[in-house]
């Protein structure tokens, strides 16, 4: 859009939002109670797309071994209203309220992964951010920061998987554009395993 307005293109720079910087590597095993937990945090907004992820659950079996939890506001809201009318009685998902913001990071680590499902273009995202600061993988939407962020998780983790150097890793993130915390912390978390919705349902499917 900038380039089209005549913009030089030497002007233009990308800045990124920065994250929170990481917690040491959280305790909870994959699925250590043998239960798949999932974490969404945000307000309850058509556009956050949370109809996407609830559709992938109640697409497999209710016994299923996997639970959701909404953390945010506005669910007395009509689309709120909505989605609680489809997940009544449904054990899997539940309604946690809102979340003090110092409270968030510690309280994702408790959680196998996070779900950002939105539908148009967000900011930083800092969703992701926050996820990647906790160790917590994140299943998200193929569109503008949320994929590129998780793309470049990807890379990273195959540089580390082909045994690059600290610095190399560290020289591809700067390459990137981004502003990932790259410290002792940064490198065990970007080893998490990048999981999609539909891998989710793989894995759920394959339990019963």
């Amino acid at each position: 859009m900038l380039l089209k307005q005549g913009i030089c293109s030497k002007k233009i720079h990308l800045i990124r939002t920065a994250g929170p910087p990481p917690l040491p590597s959280k305790k909870r095993l994959p699925m250590e109670d043998g239960i798949l937990r999932l974490a969404y945090w945000g307000r309850c907004d058509p556009v956050k797309g949370l109809h996407l992820v609830i559709d992938a659950i109640l697409s497999i079996s209710a016994t299923s071994p996997i639970q959701l939890d909404f953390f945010g506001p506005y669910w007395e809201s009509d689309y709120g209203q909505k989605l609680l009318n489809r997940i009544n009685g449904d054990s899997r998902f539940c309604i946690q309220g809102n979340l003090p913001k110092e409270k968030v990071l510690e309280r994702l680590q408790t959680y196998d992964l996070a779900v950002v499902p939105s539908t148009w273009y967000e900011t930083g995202p800092l969703t992701v951010l926050e996820a990647f600061s906790a160790g917590l993988p994140v299943a998200g939407s193929n569109i503008g920061g949320i994929y590129e962020l998780l793309v470049l998780n990807r890379k990273i983790q195959n540089a580390i998987a082909e045994g690059k150097s600290t610095r190399e890793v560290e020289n591809l993130a700067i390459n990137e554009n981004s502003m990932l915390t790259l410290n002792q912390y940064g490198v065990e978390l970007v080893k998490e395993h990048l999981t999609t919705i539909s891998e989710v349902v793989r894995v759920c499917n394959q339990s019963d």
